[in-house]
């Protein structure tokens, strides 16, 4: 059992350790941009779109600055930037939007498109309805429950998680790993259409004639209220803008 000045240990050394993390990260920010780090953390479409292209940037404008990136679902990345182990998410803002401890900045509010593989038994069609397309194995990360508010037909096939995550049949984490088993099987996806334009235009994928218009990206930056500004984090911010607004709406 703790002794009285154990307790005291236990109750306030959390606090004593986050503070003094906080006091760590201030005098780093005071060396520079060249000198500083960046924890970030973003989602599939937003790694795919801007992300890693922005890592890129910033490797080659400032090589000297560490960057340590992860790509999970909204709310895990949501819960890090709350937490302190991250410094910026680039995810889906439905889990910030409420919370009276978190910025956010939307970047992206695009539809998304249903794709399939090249030979597709849905891909000889004129039209093809929801139903039609669920009728075959989805792929994906997790969705918001705005799915199934954006496509009506989805809810009577939805598998909700205990943490409100609309979750596909075949779950992977990158859009990569989407495309990889879209071309190997009969299963469909959504996607931003820019990023399987490649790929179409070499006849692999194509996408389903099927009227999801409301069916829609919407992720943004997400980081603590009241947190200063890294100069490493406000260039990466910059380079995401950047390379977002190259790829239009």
């Amino acid at each position: 059992e703790p002794t009285v000045f154990g307790r005291i240990l236990l109750d306030r050394g959390a606090l004593l350790i986050d503070g003094f993390s906080e006091l760590r990260r201030e005098i780093k920010l005071a060396q520079g941009l060249d000198i500083g780090d960046l924890r970030l953390v973003s989602g599939p479409f937003p790694a795919a779109i801007s992300v890693e292209r922005a890592i890129g940037r910033m490797a080659a404008q400032h090589p000297n600055v560490t960057v340590d990136s992860a790509v999970v679902d909204w709310i895990l990345a949501t819960e890090d930037v709350l937490a302190g182990k991250r410094d910026i998410a680039i995810v889906e803002l439905l889990a910030a939007e409420s919370s009276p401890d978190l910025e956010t900045e939307l970047i992206r509010s695009s539809p998304i498109r249903v794709f399939c593989r090249n030979g597709h038994p849905l891909s000889k069609r004129a039209s093809v309805t929801v139903e039609d397309a669920l009728s075959y194995p989805t792929v994906g990360s997790t969705y918001t429950l705005r799915t199934i508010h954006s496509i009506p037909a989805l809810r009577p096939h939805a598998v909700i998680d205990d943490k409100g995550r609309l979750q596909p049949q075949l779950k992977v984490d990158t859009i990569d790993a989407v495309k990889t088993v879209v071309a190997a099987s009969n299963a469909i996806a959504g996607i931003f259409p820019p990023l399987i334009e490649r790929e179409i235009q070499e006849g692999v994928f194509q996408l389903l004639p099927i009227d999801v218009s409301d069916f829609r990206l919407n992720y943004g930056f997400i980081w603590r209220k009241g947190r200063t500004i890294s100069p490493s984090m406000r260039a990466f911010m910059s380079y995401v803008r950047e390379i977002e607004s190259s790829f239009g709406d």
